[in-house]
């Protein structure tokens, strides 16, 4: 009903039955429809395109994105933006709604008040920061993050540069805003925030970042203790800087994130997302936590580097310089300069405040801006964890990390990787595409990177080497490398009975070897063809252990005997360990034992909270990490 209802709506507008003077020519496109605004006091009709995510909300709890073309008047597209995201209109009100803000401000530049969001709990904007006015601005907090600092009274010196700093942000292109005491010298927390179709980011990695051009990306600086001007971070010791600057980097629909999304970006510990009621809610990019650590380690540094005439690549080589090597002169690197920039990326992506000579006082807030959008728009550039320059001439559309092991496994292990779950459940084909590439290439001994560093164990037996598939000159194919002789070694033999998934040693007077949790690789040599499957223990008594579900190629039948003699292997090897040959042979046969790609999503879909680690007895933990890595070494 709710789409038959837009969709009638719609339909009405289409064919002019809105009655509104000054709309026209409406169309319909994919997620929602383009207008024409026409008035007196406009040279030529401007044209605005609306759009409606969430159709089936309509016309209660559904909003409307919109922006106008290039080559609207100034004045006309700061209206539009400054509309926000219109909530619970029909489509003739939101018209309405519309045409009455245009239409009433046709006439006005720049002096429009803007439209609040509704989901807003703080009215001021940032003309309040930087007006001539600002001694008229209450005098007490309204947002206070905790402190134990008390602060004398800000002087006019101080509420002119903070006024300036943030001016000069603005200027740059961004949006400003603030919460708490910023002019008072309290806690406070500065907002800079830029739309997303802005930076050039093309189409196809917007897709990919899940990032939506209708968005901005903001980052939210905290200052605990009062603002801090650029000069007086720069005096601060190293180990002092945290307490006084925080930095946060998210997305949201709206310019400015209301205050309770401030203080839960600032407080919510262990989530990936910002928890907000509505849709515009202030949300974690895929790329917020490596950048978070970025800003929140490095920036001040950065930039007492970049005082010393570095551009931001020496800057970041010779912080990386010193970190490796305390005593190591910086100097030798003080004239790296960095590549021209691709001229593909706008202004307000290559623009460097830093290096405005001309410019008596720096911005932080701008300087940081710009910084975060280098590695924002740049990010499959850069090494997501070390942050250092790849050398990789790929042109790819997902961030990924350099060759450092140790890069991988922080990657992997610390949250920075893509929520394979979310892949699985929205774009299970493209998931069973690239594991079917990594299979077999693996299996065509052609499987060139490893997951190596990330701590893999898994079965002796199961690291058979993969022939290698090069071919010499004659047409001869390569003989497969020697099956390593310790392969075999370290099996245990035992007894197994199939019927009741138990396991028991011949030594009566011994425990078991195994321990609850552990997976193993079973092999029956008496049964045709040897058949082998892999299972999770899942309890032991004395010399005897029960085993979960079976999982493999398991071609038993009815003949099968009850107690038939069985070799088991351990997961106990690393993964790093192995030849190349035999972690092909690996890879090949621990993605063999993941279930179908429509079973985890069925799995994944019947769980409140999706996660694949949970199906303990179903998915080994070598086999997930396998999973995670095909998808995250995976940049296209």
């Amino acid at each position: 009903m709710p789409r038959k209802q837009f969709k009638a709506d719609l339909d009405e507008a289409v064919k002019g039955k809105h009655s509104l003077e000054h709309v026209n020519n409406c169309c319909v496109h994919e997620d929602g429809f383009t207008f024409t605004f026409t008035h007196p006091t406009l040279e030529s009709p401007v044209t605005i395109t609306a759009s409606v995510p969430e159709q089936s909300d309509y016309p209660t709890a559904h909003y409307y994105t919109l922006f106008c073309d290039d080559n609207a008047p100034k004045h006309v597209a700061e209206i539009v933006d400054k509309l926000g995201q219109p909530t619970s209109m029909t489509i003739n009100q939101f018209l309405s709604h519309v045409s009455d803000a245009l239409s009433g401000s046709s006439d006005s530049e720049s002096d429009a008040e803007p439209l609040q969001d509704p989901n807003s709990d703080d009215e001021s904007d940032d003309d309040d920061i930087y007006g001539e006015d600002f001694d008229n601005l209450s005098s007490k907090p309204a947002f206070v993050m905790p402190t134990n600092t008390t602060h004398a009274n800000p002087s006019s010196q101080f509420q002119s540069r903070v006024c300036s700093d943030l001016k000069i942000a603005k200027d740059a292109g961004f949006k400003i805003a603030y919460f708490g005491g910023l002019l008072d010298n309290y806690s406070c927390v500065v907002s800079v925030s830029i739309s997303a179709r802005k930076l050039g980011i093309s189409q196809e990695a917007m897709q990919a970042w899940r990032i939506e051009p209708s968005e901005y990306i903001i980052l939210l600086l905290q200052y605990k203790e009062g603002y801090k001007t650029n000069e007086e971070l720069l005096a601060l010791s190293p180990s002092s800087v945290s307490a006084h600057l925080e930095m946060r980097v998210g997305a949201s629909k709206n310019y400015k994130p209301t205050q309770d999304q401030v203080i839960n970006a600032f407080t919510v510990i262990g989530t990936s997302t910002t928890q907000d009621s509505g849709s515009a809610q202030f949300r974690d990019t895929f790329i917020s936590k490596p950048l978070k650590d970025l800003l929140c380690e490095r920036l001040v540094f950065l930039v007492r580097y970049r005082g010393a005439g570095m551009s931001w690549q020496g800057a970041e080589d010779s912080y990386r310089l010193r970190q490796n090597n305390p005593d190591a002169d910086v100097n030798a690197v003080a004239q790296h300069f960095e590549k021209e920039v691709a001229p593909a990326y706008p202004a307000v992506v290559t623009a460097d405040h830093l290096n405005d000579r001309t410019c008596k006082t720096h911005s932080l807030p701008l300087a940081a801006m710009q910084f975060t959008l280098r590695h924002f728009v740049r990010c499959t550039e850069f090494c997501l964890v070390c942050h250092k320059k790849l050398s990789t001439t790929v042109e790819a559309l997902k961030p990924y990390v350099c060759d450092e092991p140790l890069c991988l496994y922080q990657y992997m292990t610390l949250g920075f990787g893509p929520s394979i779950e979310h892949e699985i459940m929205h774009q299970d084909k493209v998931v069973d595409l690239l594991l079917s590439f990594c299979y077999s290439s693996a299996s065509l001994g052609r499987l060139k990177t490893f997951p190596t560093g990330l701590s893999l164990s898994l079965p002796r037996s199961i690291a058979l080497p993969i022939q290698e598939q090069v071919r010499h000159l004659y047409g001869t194919v390569a003989q497969p490398p020697a099956p390593s002789p310790s392969r075999l070694e370290g099996r245990l033999q035992a007894r197994f009975d199939i019927t009741k998934s138990e396991i028991l040693f011949d030594d009566a007077n011994s425990s078991c070897p195994l321990r609850k949790g552990d997976w193993i690789a079973i092999e029956l040599p008496d049964e045709a063809g040897s058949p082998s499957f892999h299972c999770r223990i899942q309890d032991t008594l004395g010399p005897s252990a029960t085993t979960g579900p079976l999982v493999g190629q398991v071609t038993l039948d009815s003949k099968t005997a009850k107690w038939c003699t069985a070799f088991i292997d351990k997961y106990n090897t690393n993964f790093d360990d192995l030849q190349d040959a035999e972690k092909r042979g690996a890879v090949q046969n621990l993605l063999a034992l993941l279930p179908s790609i429509r079973k985890m999503k069925t799995y994944l879909l019947e769980q409140s909270t999706p996660d694949l680690s949970r199906w303990v007895d179903t998915i080994s933990p070598a086999a997930l990490a396998i999973l995670r890595w095909t998808l995250a070494s995976n940049r296209s």
